[in-house]
C-alpha cells in the first residue's frame, strides 16, 4: 500500500517536463503576456529575466493540488456511495470493497500568478488546466461511512495547461506512475 502523494502535476506529467513559457510562440504573442513583460521591463529592467525563469517553479507549486482530493471529490458527488453511510446496512466494523465501472473524471482549474517587483504587483498571468481522467478497474475500500483506500486500476489522462490562452503543455497518456493502492488513513467521509 502507498501513502504516496499524487498531485495535479503528476496527472499532467509536469514533473517530467521543463516548462519554459517564452518557448511558446502563442504565449509570447498574447496581449496579457506582452503587457506583463513590458511592465516588468519598464519597472524592473534586467530583473524580468530572473522573474521569467522563476515562473515554471511557481507554476509547479501552484499546481501542487492533491490528486486524491480530485478523485474522491468526484466520487463523493455520486449518489451511489451515500448508501455506505447507513450504519444499519453497513455497520462501522464492516469493510466493503466497491468496484467502480470504467468512468471519467473531469477537473478544471483556473490558477494565476501575480508578478511583483519590490512588493508591488505589476501583472498577473492566468493559467487554465483542463484534465479528464479515465479510470478502469478502480476499487474503493469503505468502512464506517468513509473511503479508506483506493485501488487505482488502469488510468489515462487527457488534458491541457494553458497560459493566457496559449498551450504550454498537453497530454494524452496512460498514467503509469499511480500507486496501486492509496491508503487514506482514517479515510474521507462520504457526504450525506
Amino acid at each position: 500500500m502507498s501513502k504516496a502523494r499524487i498531485t495535479l502535476n503528476d496527472f499532467l506529467g509536469l514533473n517530467e517536463v521543463a516548462l519554459q513559457p517564452d518557448r511558446v510562440p502563442e504565449l509570447a504573442a498574447s496581449d496579457a503576456y506582452a503587457q506583463v513583460r513590458a511592465q516588468l521591463d519598464k519597472q524592473a529592467g534586467p530583473v524580468w529575466q530572473i522573474v521569467r525563469t522563476q515562473i515554471p517553479a511557481h507554476l509547479a507549486k501552484l499546481l501542487d493540488i492533491d490528486g486524491v482530493s480530485i478523485l474522491v471529490g468526484a466520487w463523493n458527488k455520486a449518489r451511489a456511495l451515500r448508501k455506505y453511510r447507513d450504519p444499519a446496512r453497513y455497520p462501522p466494523e464492516d469493510v466493503v470493497v466497491v468496484p467502480l465501472t470504467k468512468h471519467k473524471i473531469e477537473s478544471k482549474h483556473r490558477p494565476y500568478l501575480d508578478l511583483s517587483v519590490d512588493g508591488r504587483t505589476v501583472g498577473r498571468l492566468h493559467f487554465d488546466v483542463d484534465l479528464a481522467l479515465t479510470l478502469d478497474g478502480a476499487e474503493l475500500t469503505i468502512q464506517g461511512g468513509r473511503i479508506r483506500k483506493v485501488k487505482t486500476g488502469k488510468a489515462t489522462a487527457v488534458g491541457t495547461l494553458k497560459c493566457e490562452g496559449a498551450v504550454l503543455h498537453s497530454i494524452d497518456r496512460k498514467l503509469t506512475s499511480l500507486p496501486g493502492v492509496i491508503d487514506l488513513g482514517e479515510g474521507v467521509v462520504i457526504p450525506a
